[in-house]
């Protein structure tokens, strides 16, 4: 708890130092909603030239930070002007959670029937009529609370989404009020794939099938637990019926990448550990690419030499191939620091 209140301050600090006109100017508030049921706030970036049929992200922010602030740190509206789909920024209000996180934690939000949950949705469905977005290219994205969030939306709701990216959650449904929360988030959970999947199933109240996700953890978290990464990976091999042991690994100086995928070749599940990355989402300042140079530092966005909205985007199939990530390129005589060797 003490690390989550150290992480909070800091984000209060950087709120007031990115409290200048130009910040979120590219973003643009979603007007009234049919059903918004959780009152939260939405806002949308949506480039000139976006044609019919783009993809859109939601990415859903972290405790205390507001929705304009996320993407600053993130860069997705500067990525979605250079590659042309849509970004959707959902933000949480004060009068749901005084912090601003969430309520990934609540019992009543772990079904479709959950406020923030359906708000969240019905936005996603204003961004379908209003801009024509393809509501099958719709990618859920997240960080911390942010992330549990996200990875209920994709066990809610996956039917609604094409794919997501968990960055430092927490698995689902796996924590029903405040207080299992907050051990969640510190410690993690033992619990194996075949019960973690079979909690997901009887909250969400589907049987799937799942879209494809990313788990993205930094090694050095001290808000949220690496434990939470293992958990959630667990989590969507049983939801996808997948073995424990990755089908693939790569390991580079930036990140340690396990590769689950189905018969037919596809990525299903793919894990990132970044070992020299705390409670943040890591971003590559210096590189030679200005789509890997998206985003901007702050204590939620830290140099990580790995760009994760690019990579995620890539992922995602809103970025064209044309600067392959150079995972296979790792140094010869270059040792993993936590344990693990390259297979």
């Amino acid at each position: 708890m003490a690390g989550l209140t150290t992480t909070l301050a800091a984000l209060a600090r950087y709120r007031q130092a990115l409290a200048e006109p130009n910040v979120g100017a590219d973003l643009r508030e979603i007007g009234d909603l049919a059903d918004n049921p959780a009152g939260l706030r939405g806002f949308a970036f949506v480039p000139e030239t976006l044609a019919p049929g783009a993809g859109l992200v939601v990415a859903l922010h972290g405790c205390a930070e507001t929705a304009c602030q996320f993407d600053l740190a993130c860069g997705w509206s500067a990525l979605a002007r250079r590659h042309g789909f849509a970004v959707l920024l959902p933000e949480q209000v004060v009068g749901n959670n005084p912090a601003g996180c969430f309520n990934w934690f609540r019992a009543d939000q772990q079904s479709p029937a959950g406020t923030e949950a359906r708000s969240v949705v019905a936005m996603v469905d204003a961004m379908v009529t209003r801009h024509r977005v393809d509501p099958r290219r719709v990618y859920a994205f997240g960080l911390s609370a942010g992330g549990a969030m996200a990875a209920a939306l994709l066990c809610m709701y996956p039917m609604r989404f094409a794919a997501g990216a968990i960055l430092a959650g927490m698995p689902f449904a796996q924590a029903h009020t405040l207080a299992e929360g907050t051990r969640l988030m510190a410690h993690g959970t033992d619990l194996p794939a075949g019960a973690l999947a079979e909690a997901a199933r009887r909250a969400a109240g589907v049987a799937g099938p799942w879209p494809p996700v990313q788990i993205w953890q930094g090694l050095l978290d001290t808000v949220v637990a690496p434990a939470n990464a293992e958990a959630l990976t667990r989590q969507f091999l049983g939801l996808n019926g997948l073995p424990e042991a990755p089908g693939a690994v790569t390991v580079t100086p930036a990140a340690r990448w396990e590769i689950w995928r189905d018969r037919s070749g596809r990525e299903v599940v793919t894990k990132i550990l970044l070992p020299l990355l705390g409670h943040a989402v890591p971003l590559s300042l210096a590189a030679p690419d200005p789509d890997q140079q998206a985003g901007r530092a702050g204590p939620f966005a830290q140099e990580a030499g790995l760009a994760a909205s690019w990579h995620i985007a890539r992922a995602f199939g809103l970025v064209a191939a044309r600067a392959a990530p150079r995972r296979a390129g790792a140094h010869s005589g270059w040792k993993w620091p936590f344990g693990h060797g390259s297979d």
